[in-house]
């Protein structure tokens, strides 16, 4: 990836446009958030020191997924772990009543993805509470509304979901001409095509798609079409080299979660990798305290990572 690309995405990351893409995006759809606005702690909140370590889990946490989504001035962070969903607003759980993107929760704190009746039907259909895991999660809020539509890639497959809707099921992510050169590879992991992560940015009025799989990070712009060094070794690029992927051989590094968020006044890029958290501004310096164990986080020590 050119790093010269996400520095100037997250310079001028005014929203996330999501237009004719074979995956089912809808054309006009917009995808992600709005510049952020200037209050501090951003959308992750305070952050004390977080409990001690809990044995028995390496690092004390794992989160599947994670995504930032700003839906009508307001900052949601969404995360899965262990076939839970866990939704946060400046680090609080958000309340009875609130929530996104298709539904609302019914009491602070995780639900089992196996209750929420879309993802029942759909990528948990035939799991046992608990036992359900997500690959990625996007989200895209369409123009001129508040209509939020969700993207779950899971088992090799796509869904998309839309006011308590099904509108995308179970499409195979290698059937979408766009992911060609990624699915090629897929015999690295039995002959199913997966994504690591999956997020969007808006690069000077056009959407960038960016994915991570088989240690490489692919980008396409709107149509399909590859960007200049799509596809290259994630741990070729400089500041993942001494971060994510430091522990990583050549084409072996695999980053958990990947997003774009508000975080004091700025939009930053986040990366979960083996229970670290690494964070990095717009010219790839890593923000003081990158690198961390992810149970540093109170509300994550005390949410996904119990």
């Amino acid at each position: 990836m050119n790093r010269v690309l996400i520095a100037f995405a997250l310079s001028s990351f005014t929203g996330l446009i999501g237009c004719k893409l074979e995956s089912n995006l809808d054309p006009n759809a917009v995808n992600g958030m709005n510049p952020p606005p200037p209050y501090p702690g951003g959308a992750l909140g305070p952050q004390p020191p977080g409990p001690p370590i809990a044995p028995g889990h390496p690092l004390g946490c794992e989160i599947d997924t994670r995504q930032v989504v700003e839906s009508q001035g307001r900052f949601f962070e969404v995360l899965t772990s262990r076939g839970r969903l866990f939704e946060f607003e400046n680090g609080a759980p958000v309340q009875p009543g609130v929530g996104l993107p298709n539904f609302t929760f019914p009491q602070p704190g995780a639900i089992d993805l196996t209750t929420v009746p879309l993802y029942a039907q759909g990528p948990c259909a035939g799991h046992a509470p608990g036992t359900c895991a997500f690959d990625t999660q996007a989200f895209v809020v369409l123009p001129g509304s508040a209509h939020i539509r969700e993207y779950v890639t899971a088992f090799g497959r796509q869904w998309v979901f839309e006011g308590n809707t099904a509108t995308g099921n179970a499409v195979p992510l290698d059937a979408i001409p766009r992911y060609d050169p990624i699915c090629q590879l897929s015999y690295l992991t039995g002959g199913i095509c997966t994504f690591d992560t999956r997020t969007f940015v808006k690069l000077d009025g056009i959407l960038v798609e960016s994915i991570t799989a088989y240690g490489r990070i692919w980008e396409f712009d709107i149509d399909g079409r590859p960007l200049p060094d799509t596809g290259i070794d994630l741990s070729s690029i400089p500041e993942y080299q001494v971060g994510p992927c430091a522990h990583s051989p050549p084409g072996q590094c695999v980053f958990e979660t990947r997003t774009f968020e508000p975080l004091n006044g700025q939009l930053v890029e986040t990366i979960t990798v083996n229970g670290f958290v690494y964070r990095y501004v717009p010219n790839g310096a890593p923000l003081p305290g990158s690198g961390v164990p992810i149970a540093t986080a109170f509300h994550w020590a005390s949410g996904p990572c119990q």
